[in-house]
C-alpha cells in the first residue's frame, strides 16, 4: 500500500506523518482528543490510506475505529514479520514495532550498518543495526521525565525538575540543574558506553549514531560524530513497511 498518512501511537504522543513524494513531510503531534483529530485532519472530502503502528493497543483501536468512521483505510503494523528488517533476536516477536521501524527506516537511510538507532522519548531505546543490516537488540532504561520522576517520588526532598531546554553548564548550580544534568550525562553516557561496547564486541568501526524522538533535541549536542538527528525517523520506518505490504 502506498499510504497517505502514517502514525506511530508511543505511550505518551500520537504522531502523524503527512507523506508527500515518497517520504514524510509534516508531522503533527496530537493527544486523545477526537476534536482535535477532526481539525488535524480538516474538511477535504476525500478517501485517504493510513498506516499505524502502535505499542498502546487502546489507543490504536480508538485511532482505528475513528479512521474507519471517515470512509479511509487503515493498514495495522502489528507483527514483526510485516517490517523488512532481517531480525536476529531470540524472540522476535517481543520487538517493539516501533524499534523495528526506525531501525529499518535507519538502515535505508544511513545504512547497512553497524549504527546505533537511538529513541529519545519515555524510555530512551538503543537499538543495534549490524554492519549487515540486521536488527540484533539493544538496551531501554527510563528516559529523561521517568528517571525525573522516580527521584520526585521516590525521596523526600528532591523536586520534580522538566527538561524545557538541553543542558547548557555543570556542574548544576542548584539542586533542580544537579537533577537535569545529572539525568542527561547518564543518558548521552549509555549512548557513548553503547558505541564502544558494540565496536569491541563486533570487531567493527564505530557504528554511527541515528538520533530520533520527542526528546532527542536534548542528546543531539552530546552525542559525538558521526550522528543523524532524523525526528520522523519512526514514521519514515512505518512508511517503508507500509509500502512494501501487498
Amino acid at each position: 500500500m502506498t499510504p497517505d498518512i502514517v502514525v506511530d501511537i508511543g505511550n505518551t504522543r500520537i504522531k502523524w506523518g503527512w507523506c508527500e513524494s515518497g517520504r514524510v513531510g509534516r508531522v503533527s503531534t496530537l493527544g486523545d482528543d477526537l476534536a482535535e483529530w477532526d481539525a488535524e485532519i480538516g474538511t477535504e472530502a476525500r478517501s485517504r490510506q493510513w498506516a499505524i503502528a502502535s505499542v498502546h493497543p487502546e489507543r490504536r483501536n480508538r485511532l482505528r475505529h475513528w479512521i474507519e468512521s471517515r470512509g479511509d483505510t487503515v493498514g495495522l503494523l502489528d507483527d514483526y514479520r510485516q517490517i523488512p528488517i532481517p531480525n536476529g533476536i531470540r524472540q522476535p516477536s517481543s520487538v517493539g514495532l516501533d524499534r523495528l521501524c526506525a531501525s529499518l527506516a535507519a538502515r535505508d537511510l544511513f545504512g547497512p550498518g553497524p549504527l546505533l538507532v537511538v529513541q529519545s522519548g519515555t524510555t530512551l531505546v538503543i537499538n543495534y543495526v549490524s554492519k549487515a543490516g540486521e536488527f540484533l537488540g539493544g538496551l531501554i532504561l527510563p528516559g529523561f521525565h521517568l528517571m525525573a520522576k522516580s527521584l520526585a517520588t521516590g525521596t523526600a526532598l528532591l523536586p520534580q525538575v522538566d527538561f524545557d531546554e538541553p543542558m547548557t553548564g555543570y556542574p548544576g548550580q542548584s539542586t533542580s540543574e544537579a537533577i537535569r544534568n545529572g539525568i542527561t550525562l547518564a543518558l548521552s553516557g549509555v549512548v557513548a558506553n553503547s558505541r564502544h561496547l558494540y565496536a569491541r564486541a563486533y570487531g567493527t568501526e564505530k557504528p554511527k549514531v541515528v538520533l530520533t524522538g520527542g526528546d532527542s533535541e536534548l542528546l543531539v549536542n552530546l552525542i559525538q560524530d558521526p550522528i543523524e538527528h532524523v525526528p520522523a525517523l519512526t514514521l519514515e520506518g512505518i512508511r517503508i513497511a507500509a509500502e512494501a505490504l501487498p
